[in-house]
């Protein structure tokens, strides 16, 4: 038999203090009712935030019980927008009551209220009447807008590049200096390479390659951006050997 634990952990999360403050107020969907209006959206969306609409659009369904009458069918609505879920709560629409409309539709009801400030959330509700006259009142909801003025954004540029990027050294360049480095090396086989003021060895900076020969090459590169080796400059090496070794002194500046 498999070993049961006796005893298991219950995490517990706090919520936000300002969602707190706000869904603590929000009452809980009653599921007692033979008829609910449930799902209600604005611009599609459950209780967003950012709506740029300056007339948002409502929409909603309704949720059937067991003991709900048959041939249920919704004949009008009215919708009610506040500022506060207090006012809204106490009936008051001060941004817009739409009135009885007759109509069973519950999709994209246009808003034809008072204008929107930016970054504000707002309270809505909906009663619907079937075609007896019996109201069914849903729970609030909220939406909450964004910047809906190119002045709101209070002088927010585009991010982007210039179209003139400043001549400038690269920050890993610019504390570099005038310098010498010497360093002997041996070729074995094929040629040397040697790489300098790069942060990395894939990036772009400058080098010499030095090809055994009688006479041989001492060959200045430059490294672009796409990897490629441009060749600068090419001098004549009256003789550099394989298998000896050589010194090699460089003066940068």
């Amino acid at each position: 038999m498999k070993h049961i634990p006796s005893f298991f952990a219950v995490l517990l999360l706090a919520p936000l203090p300002e969602l707190q403050a706000v869904e603590s107020k929000m009452p809980t969907l009653a599921v007692s009712a033979p008829i609910a209006i449930t799902d209600m959206r604005t611009e599609g969306v459950c209780q967003p935030m950012g709506v740029e609409e300056a007339a948002p659009r409502f929409s909603w369904r309704y949720a059937a019980g067991a003991d709900t009458p048959r041939a249920f069918r919704q004949s009008a609505f009215s919708i009610q927008v506040a500022s506060s879920l207090e006012k809204l709560s106490l009936g008051q629409a001060d941004l817009w009551d739409s009135g009885k409309q007759a109509g069973a539709d519950t999709l994209s009801a246009i808003y034809a209220g008072k204008p929107l400030a930016s970054a504000t959330r707002y309270f809505w509700k909906v009663t619907g009447f079937d075609s007896a006259g019996k109201t069914y009142s849903s729970l609030p909801q909220f939406f909450e807008t964004g910047l809906m003025k190119a002045e709101d954004w209070g002088g927010a540029q585009w991010i982007g590049a210039r179209k003139e990027r400043p001549k400038t050294i690269p920050a890993n360049l610019q504390g570099l200096k005038d310098y010498s480095f010497e360093t002997k090396f041996r070729i074995l086989e094929g040629s040397a390479t040697f790489q300098f003021r790069a942060a990395y060895a894939w990036q772009k900076g400058y080098g010499i390659k030095i090809e055994p020969g009688t006479p041989g090459k001492f060959i200045v590169t430059c490294k672009k951006g796409d990897n490629k080796n441009e060749v600068l400059k090419e001098y004549p090496v009256p003789k550099c050997a394989t298998n000896e070794w050589h010194t090699l002194q460089v003066t940068l500046k």
